[in-house]
């Protein structure tokens, strides 16, 4: 066999390798291509609806991520951050299994998650973990095939990216929607979290919620919309 014979089979050999990679590369849900279009189809596969269109509008699935970490940061608690979660929370939940919140800053009050949809008694509510015991009731329930919806407060805000990544991989395992809620001092740091928001309360208008995209799966960052709260 020539040399020139030689290269040329080669180069035909990594040419059929390279389609190959490419072709199984491009079958991941992680993968966005950007003449992808987002159907109907492809949405309810990966996602389920915020229950605000104009959230729904700026998310590349439109809906939250199924199966991951969503990580939401405020720049104050109690502007609105759990009236945003519940309609999705509550349609989840129509389809079978509990609701866990893992150390809350607050007493939930009943009459709001009643009205949203949400069967209280099948909420369940764990307290005053020591931080590593946080991590691990965190894993455990979030990797739960029973659980259909997870919020999380960590009992402090530098949790290291080794340990988000622990929890975006125990969301692949168990419940299909996945919150953590963080100080928006936060930010700046890298996570593996799939999506990741940052919350600001208009002062002007205290029931209006301004929102920014600063990580999503698929699509673009920086995307902004506001909510207004009835």
């Amino acid at each position: 066999m020539s040399f020139l014979s030689s290269v040329q089979n080669l180069s035909q050999t990594n040419s059929v390798d390279l389609r190959i990679d490419l072709e199984s590369v491009l079958k991941r849900s992680d993968i966005w291509q950007g003449s992808q279009h987002n159907t109907k189809q492809t949405a309810q596969q990966h996602a389920i609806s915020t229950g605000y269109s104009k959230l729904d509008d700026i998310l590349h699935y439109s809906g939250w991520p199924l199966n991951a970490l969503t990580e939401i940061l405020t720049t104050q608690q109690h502007i609105g951050e759990i009236a945003l979660v519940l309609p999705s929370i509550a349609e989840k939940m129509k389809s079978g299994g509990v609701l866990y919140l893992i150390e809350p800053p607050f007493n939930p009050y009943a009459p709001a998650w009643i009205n949203a949809g949400i069967d209280i008694t099948q909420m369940f509510i764990i307290k005053s973990c020591q931080e590593q015991d946080w991590l691990w009731a965190s894993e455990q329930v979030m990797g739960n095939k029973g659980v259909a919806c997870c919020l999380f407060w960590p009992p402090k805000d530098h949790l290291s990216n080794k340990r988000l990544k622990r929890l975006q991989l125990a969301s692949k395992q168990g419940s299909s929607l996945n919150f953590i809620f963080r100080q928006s001092s936060v930010a700046n740091q890298s996570s593996p979290a799939s999506l990741r928001l940052i919350l600001t309360s208009n002062v002007s208008l205290e029931i209006e919620m301004e929102i920014e995209v600063l990580k999503q799966p698929g699509g673009w960052n920086g995307q902004r919309t506001s909510i207004h709260f009835s």
